[in-house]
């Protein structure tokens, strides 16, 4: 799991780039990549690969993740 700030027609959000998509993790990090890092649960991205939506990736702008 690579965790990436990303954006495409919605505002900067967190994801994580699985393969050819990325993995919108706005649910389990609502305010950004700094705050969701300061909490540490990384158990909490890994539950939500599974049902949180995806984008393909060649639809999205990456961003510093940081």
């Amino acid at each position: 799991m690579r965790l990436v700030t990303f954006s495409d027609a919605r505002s900067a959000r967190v994801g994580a780039v699985i393969e050819d998509e990325v993995v919108d993790l706005a649910a389990v990090a609502p305010h950004g990549m700094v705050a969701f890092l300061a909490t540490g649960d990384l158990d909490a991205a890994r539950r939500a690969l599974g049902s949180a939506p995806r984008v393909p990736l060649a639809t999205v702008r990456l961003h510093a993740p940081v």
